[in-house]
């Protein structure tokens, strides 16, 4: 007795009758509607609050849009009937639709290279923070189910010749339709798809699919590059003490939430009593640490970066190795996207430490790896500490118990369950330890004055969104991603030694700090914080040095 029959039983013959003229032809058809409708709720409501004003026309563009979507999912969905595929293809499509669509709805985020590159990158205890009944509720109805009963589901087997001229068929019948409906709304869809481009990263799963072949082919398969290195006449010389510079990589922070730049919830209660300068005009060059890290490093502006090509080339931290700093990358998140390969590389979550570790490890255990490097000032050194920061959506699990400062919080993952106030309370906690750590650092190198001049800068690699206008975290495509995801904070601690013993002026950062930086500017400032000489460096884009005209 075969599968099917075991599990159908009596109903097998009621199955029989009422599926007897279903050919595997029109269970394509059946699974494309289904997966439109059922798995694409996020771009399904982003049409259906399109503005026509209730005019007849844009009610007929609306249904011409799903129309579209179910001609398209059902051509490629043939594509692997003619491979003789149909059902692994179908459920393939089902179960992906419905995990990218639960995560689009859930937190307003988009399928794109970028976010799935994320998703490929994580480490297992990161991907599991995002995992709640909710999803598994949601797979169950909207993709388990229906993928059983394809399964389960006999249809009559056709010959290859027959499965080829039926998709000569369906692909004329495609473009015949997609001929109709771009002719009868050609102004509709121009405008549409000029003014809503995040669609493109909508269309379930075919967004999934072509954001994971990118990645893979990039990551896999790279175009043959010659590895190329900068800055080789990078000199350096320390006329009076060796430098001690920490470079703090923030995770997740906004500039909006920090206190020291006018945040009502005190934020910054720490960082308030150390001489530092907070910078509250800057922006990031990505919306996720895969993006924005690589970028932060590289000498490349962001309108010429692209991941792919950052990687052949030589980064801030090789020049620093080269000028002879010892460089140290401390990492507590989920690793350093190749910037750190060429230099020292300790990364915390392989050592749990039992009072600061549990799914993951508060940044707290950053300042006990500091204490252990040798400082008995015999070499210029410069330390990047990554933290785990403000990472979400489990917010909660960023700080002990005692930084719970802002009540009533959001101890889920699920933050549409939770009111906009909580989401945002549980979030500045996370800030509030921020402020402790970086505090920490600070007062660390208060310690080495005696054989340093010393410095800390901390920039966030992006922001966060937290609710607004229905969305959450990070990760939308920049061109279209809001403000709160690309703001970020910029602060600056230098120690008097330093001060004394550069051409740095605070009086010159005070008036900067008001002017608009971004990224771009973190490379060529850490080349002159570190007083190293090259051609590659461009006084205009070191804030120590810049003197643009700030509006």
């Amino acid at each position: 007795m075969s599968l099917q029959q075991r599990w159908l039983g009596p109903l097998r013959p009621i199955l029989n009758s009422l599926l007897q003229h279903l050919s595997e032809a029109h269970l394509i058809l059946i699974s494309a509607i289904y997966i439109v409708l059922a798995n694409n709720w996020a771009l399904l409501s982003t049409i259906y609050h399109l503005d026509y004003e209730g005019s007849f026309q844009g009610i007929l563009f609306k249904l011409s849009t799903v129309v579209l979507m179910i001609v398209l999912m059902n051509l490629c969905l043939l594509l692997f009937f003619a491979l003789n595929l149909s059902k692994t293809a179908i459920v393939i499509f089902v179960v992906l639709s419905a995990f990218a669509d639960f995560y689009m709805r859930e937190y307003g985020i988009v399928m794109d290279r970028t976010t799935l590159q994320s998703v490929f990158e994580t480490t297992f205890t990161e991907s599991s923070e995002f995992l709640n009944f909710n999803l598994l509720f949601s797979l169950i109805f909207c993709a388990f189910l229906y993928s059983a009963f394809i399964f389960f589901l006999e249809v009559p087997k056709i010959r290859f010749q027959e499965r080829i001229i039926y998709f000569i068929k369906s692909l004329s019948l495609t473009a015949l339709v997609i001929a109709i409906l771009g002719v009868s709304f050609y102004k509709e869809y121009a405008s549409f798809f000029r003014n809503t481009r995040q669609v493109r990263h909508m269309y379930n799963p075919i967004n999934t699919l072509y954001g994971s072949f990118r990645h893979v082919e990039s990551t896999y398969f790279p175009k043959q590059t010659f590895f190329v290195k900068i800055a080789e006449d990078t000199t350096h010389s320390s006329k009076n003490r060796k430098r001690f510079v920490i470079l703090v990589l923030g995770e997740t922070a906004r500039a909006d939430h920090f206190s020291l730049n006018g945040y009502p919830h005190k934020t910054n209660p720490l960082l308030a009593q150390q001489k530092v300068i907070s910078f509250d005009n800057v922006t990031s060059c990505g919306t996720a640490t895969a993006t924005s890290v690589p970028c932060i490093f590289s000498h490349l502006a962001q309108t010429d970066f692209h991941s792919d090509e950052a990687e052949n080339y030589e980064n801030l931290l090789d020049i620093t190795q080269k000028a002879g700093y010892k460089t140290i990358w401390i990492d507590n998140n989920t690793g350093c996207k190749g910037v750190c390969k060429r230099v020292i590389n300790i990364d915390l979550t392989q050592f749990r430490n039992p009072a600061l570790c549990k799914s993951s490890c508060y940044d707290e255990i950053l300042l006990k790896a500091l204490a252990k490097i040798p400082t008995d000032g015999k070499e210029d050194q410069l330390v990047v500490l990554h933290m785990l920061g403000s990472h979400g959506p489990t917010y909660f699990l960023r700080f002990p118990e005692n930084f719970a400062a802002f009540k009533p919080g959001c101890d889920t993952n699920h933050l549409v369950h939770c009111s906009k106030e909580q989401v945002i309370n549980t979030y500045d906690n996370t800030l509030l330890y921020t402020d402790f750590v970086l505090a920490g650092t600070i007062n660390y190198l208060k310690t080495l004055n005696k054989n340093y001049d010393t410095a800390m800068m901390y920039i966030s690699d992006h922001g966060e969104s937290l609710g607004e206008n229905g969305i959450y975290l990070h990760s939308l495509p920049y061109n279209f991603a809001p403000k709160e995801q690309k703001h970020v904070p910029l602060i600056l601690w230098l120690s008097d030694s330093l001060v004394q013993n550069s051409q740095v002026s605070p009086q010159h950062l005070e008036f900067s700090k008001r002017c608009a930086w971004s990224h771009d500017n973190i490379f060529h400032s850490m080349l002159g914080l570190l007083n190293i000489k090259t051609k590659i460096y461009n006084n205009q884009l070191d804030i120590f040095n810049s003197r643009k005209k700030c509006d």
